[in-house]
């Protein structure tokens, strides 16, 4: 610096000038600091739009594509869900044991209607009935006792399909063994009903 101070007292005048400005102009760029300059700005990465086919939770900004109803797959071929036939002779087989205990379950109330009946017939030693009485009364009794025989000779007949029988074969029993016990507890429903009717009227 005092070397270029000493040039600058022996220049001309023009000269002096320009070596003025040289010299605070080196000056300025000497006393400048770090601070004064701006660190690079950093790069920002872009979001990233969510891909198709995305698997799991979408993440801050993606956004999932919603599948469009109309695809259908390639082959044209629409899947379809067949039972099993194992599992279709098990819900018949067990529609079956349920038709038997509601069939059962009806038996208590015909009971009752085969007591009334049988004190009836007993009235018949101090109060005579009629013919036509007695002739009711058996006829009932008749058809109370039918009914349930009915449903303990198909509980004693009644048999699971083996497994050697085939599936249409199981099948068909078991759907025939059900129309049966539908006819058995219309049977009990009946006599009950015509029972019950008939011993009404006399207290019982």
């Amino acid at each position: 610096m005092n070397t270029l101070v000493n040039q600058h007292n022996q220049l001309p005048m023009h000269n002096k000038l320009l070596c003025f400005i040289l010299l605070f102009g080196l000056t300025a760029c000497n006393s400048s600091t770090p601070s004064d300059q701006k660190a690079p700005e950093a790069a920002t990465e872009e979001p990233v739009a969510a891909e198709e086919g995305h698997i799991g939770p979408p993440g801050e900004g993606e956004v999932i594509a919603e599948p469009d109803p109309t695809d259908k797959p390639e082959s044209g071929v629409v899947m379809s869900i067949t039972s099993d036939p194992a599992i279709d002779q098990a819900k018949l087989h067990n529609e079956v044991l349920r038709s038997q205990d509601e069939a059962l379950s009806k038996l208590s109330e015909l009971n009752k209607v085969k007591r009334s009946l049988v004190e009836i017939m007993r009235t018949d030693q101090q109060n005579p009935l009629n013919d036509a009485t007695k002739d009711n009364v058996s006829s009932l009794m008749a058809k109370v006792d039918s009914a349930t025989t009915a449903i303990f000779d198909w509980r004693k007949s009644f048999k699971n399909p083996a497994s050697s029988v085939s599936h249409k074969e199981a099948m068909d029993y078991l759907q025939a063994e059900k129309v049966k016990l539908k006819r058995i507890q219309a049977q009990i429903v009946k006599a009950t009903e015509e029972g019950r009717a008939f011993t009404e009227p006399f207290g019982q």
